[in-house]
C-alpha cells in the first residue's frame, strides 16, 4: 500500500491528515462559571462598528494634536513678545556676568577642597 508523508495509516486502519491538527489539541475544559463570567464580559464587534471605533479615534488623536499644535504656536509667540519686553541693559548683563563668574568660582573652590 502506499503512504505519502501527508497519508499515514493509524492501527485500527483508518486513514488521516497528519498535516490536521488534532481537535483535541484545541479543547479547554473550564467551569461554567468561568464560561459565564467570560460570555458577560466580552464584547463582540462587527466590522463596521470597528471600522467606526476607528474613525473616531483617528478624530480624537487629529483634534488632540491640532490642540498642541496651538498651544506651542502660542508659547513660541508668547516667548517672541517676552523677549522683546525683557532686554537688559550692559549694566544688568555684565552683573548677570560677574554672578557667573562668581558661581564658577565658588564651585571650583568646593571641588578642589
Amino acid at each position: 500500500m502506499l503512504e505519502s508523508k501527508q497519508h499515514k495509516k493509524s492501527q485500527s486502519g483508518a486513514v488521516f491528515n497528519a498535516k490536521k491538527r488534532s481537535t483535541m489539541a484545541d479543547v479547554a475544559v473550564i467551569s461554567l462559571g468561568d464560561f459565564e463570567r467570560i460570555k458577560q464580559t466580552t464584547k463582540i464587534l462587527s466590522k463596521a462598528d470597528e471600522q467606526n471605533l476607528k474613525v473616531v479615534h483617528d478624530i480624537q488623536v487629529e483634534n488632540q494634536c491640532a490642540k498642541g499644535k496651538s498651544l506651542k504656536e502660542r508659547m513660541l509667540e508668547l516667548d517672541k513678545h517676552q523677549a522683546d519686553k525683557n532686554l537688559l541693559s550692559d549694566l544688568d548683563k555684565e552683573k548677570l556676568e560677574k554672578n557667573k563668574i562668581l558661581t564658577q568660582k565658588v564651585s571650583i573652590t568646593f571641588l578642589t577642597t
